[in-house]
């Protein structure tokens, strides 16, 4: 675990990193976890976008989770949250982009379709990942099994509870689609992002508790090409 002084440093750790793989790979793969963690480095990375620090046009993207019932531009869903904080500001190909539809009537063969996405593009170069309350990644609920793929899930229900506060109206969220444990193992790089004092009890948590996956984020703690990066409000330092 790498400890940074608050919030902001973090993200301009992960905006490096960033730079570094779109600059040795101008058509890398990336899958950006959507919510309020991420919204720092999403600043940055339009900062960059803009000051032509990092160039977009040939990068793909692929999504890591969507809520079944829920996709495109509708009300709290993960593409929205990604398109209006990120995607429609920098210089991405719609052609390159590939995110879970929550809609899609056969929503097996639509886990299969993400997944092979990432194979015809060599798999995921970089992936960012926050961690909910309950320990999940992604919507990798408690109880998932650590070979897990991408497929459909019943949400837990500390996950229905805390996802609330991404919707204008109460929505009515039971399932979702997110890539699996496997996938996220598979990444060449993963960066894993806790920050804030509301962060400091699931950090404890997964650094204390050996690998289980009653805590998702446990069963991928030891793997080498993965990062937790915490500021000092979320690792409990004063």
């Amino acid at each position: 675990m790498k400890v940074f002084d608050d919030e902001m440093a973090v993200a301009v750790y992960c905006e490096k990193t960033i730079y570094e793989i779109v600059r040795s790979n101008k058509e890398a793969l990336l899958c950006l976890a959507a919510g309020h963690t991420s919204l720092t480095l999403f600043d940055l990375l339009k900062k960059s976008d803009e000051e032509g620090r990092i160039d977009f046009s040939h990068i793909k993207i692929v999504g890591l989770d969507e809520w079944v019932g829920y996709s495109g531009t509708d009300d709290g869903s993960c593409e929205n949250f990604l398109r209006k904080h990120l995607f429609d500001h920098i210089g991405l190909q719609e052609s390159n982009i590939r995110l879970f539809d929550g809609k899609a009537d056969d929503l097996d063969a639509e886990c299969a379709s993400v997944s092979d996405f990432i194979i015809e593009n060599h798999g995921i170069d970089y992936l960012l990942l926050g961690v909910g309350i309950n320990g999940h990644l992604g919507l990798n609920e408690p109880g998932v099994q650590a070979d897990s793929v991408a497929r459909i899930v019943t949400l837990d229900a500390v996950t229905q509870k805390v996802a609330v506060k991404y919707f204008e109206k109460k929505p009515d969220l039971t399932r979702g689609v997110t890539l699996g444990i496997s996938d996220i193992k598979a990444a060449k790089v993963v960066q894993v992002v806790m920050t804030g004092e509301r962060k400091k009890e699931i950090v404890k948590r997964i650094m204390e508790t050996d690998e289980t996956s009653e805590v998702p984020a446990t069963l991928i703690k030891n793997e080498k090409n993965i990062e937790f990066l915490v500021d000092r409000c979320a690792a409990g330092i004063v």
